[in-house]
């Protein structure tokens, strides 16, 4: 089995990673590797300079402190992506405007040609439209739910999807079921859960842990004041703060015997499957 960290890397090959990658050396490139530092700063030596040590070191603070909310690797390398392009920016503005302008416009260019490819691996997750999902709790209150409220515009649900697939995989049940709704386009949805969805929200996404019908506990935590605390949506953090270790096992007890029936066949059938996997 590879590591997450291979799992990760291997996602870096598509032209949307690529192309910011590229764009995001292209000014050491040009300024250190001749002939490019001859070609185009023909004033200065090929070796970066005070004030070019000065931005990248100011770089990495940046991006250390954004990114300790960073979700998965590939948020965390997203953030890179972003700030180093705006460094790039200043640089080449510095050294030359024109040189600025032209590398905006492969910003903008690689952007709307090359956007983020969006998630779509293996889950266990159920999409709900407007009043669905409330009625779905609502009609069978011995199913645990673990929902995530979300919007489609909002970069951080993007990176915290795969994360929430993760966790449905590992945890689904058929009494313990994950769920999301997309109340960037339900707004009477977001209302009824008291999701704030204008786009400088802080709730956004929201995870929510529904139990007997009721809502027990939802990540991030909003107190009487409509202040919203901080949550890093990283997996480990889901788990251990919505307690999905013990959740689990409460679930697990109480399924009918035919769905344990069936849980442990499909176990067998998975194993029997992943063994077979070794052996190749």
């Amino acid at each position: 089995m590879a590591w997450p960290i291979l799992q990760d890397l291997k996602k870096l090959w598509t032209f949307h990673h690529v192309t910011n990658i590229l764009l995001c050396i292209s000014y050491y490139i040009t300024r250190v590797v001749p002939p490019f530092c001859y070609l185009l700063y023909p004033n200065g030596k090929c070796v970066l300079g005070q004030r070019e040590y000065e931005i990248f070191l100011f770089l990495s603070v940046v991006i250390y402190v954004k990114n300790r909310k960073a979700a998965s690797f590939m948020h965390y390398l997203s953030t890179v992506f972003l700030f180093t392009k705006l460094a790039n920016v200043f640089m080449f503005y510095w050294a030359n405007p024109a040189y600025a302008i032209i590398y905006g416009a492969a910003c903008i260019v690689q952007m709307v040609m090359f956007p983020e490819p969006a998630f779509t691996g293996p889950e266990k997750v159920l999409y709900f439209r407007g009043p669905n999902l409330h009625d779905e709790i609502d009609r069978d209150k011995r199913i645990t739910w673990l929902v995530e409220f979300y919007a489609n515009w909002s970069p951080l649900c993007q990176q915290v999807a795969p994360v929430f697939a993760s966790i449905s995989n590992k945890y689904s049940l058929p009494n313990f079921q994950f769920a999301k709704l997309d109340i960037g386009r339900y707004a009477k949805e977001a209302e009824r859960y008291n999701i704030n969805t204008n786009p400088t929200s802080k709730q956004l996404p929201t995870i929510v842990l529904f139990h007997n019908g009721k809502e027990v506990k939802r990540r991030p935590v909003i107190d009487h004041n409509k202040r919203v605390y901080p949550f890093v949506f990283r997996e480990e953090n889901i788990i251990l703060e919505f307690d999905l270790n013990n959740v689990f096992e409460e679930c697990k007890k109480t399924m009918p015997k035919k769905d344990k029936k069936e849980l442990k066949q499909e176990q067998k059938e998975s194993d029997k499957a992943s063994g077979h996997a070794k052996s190749e």
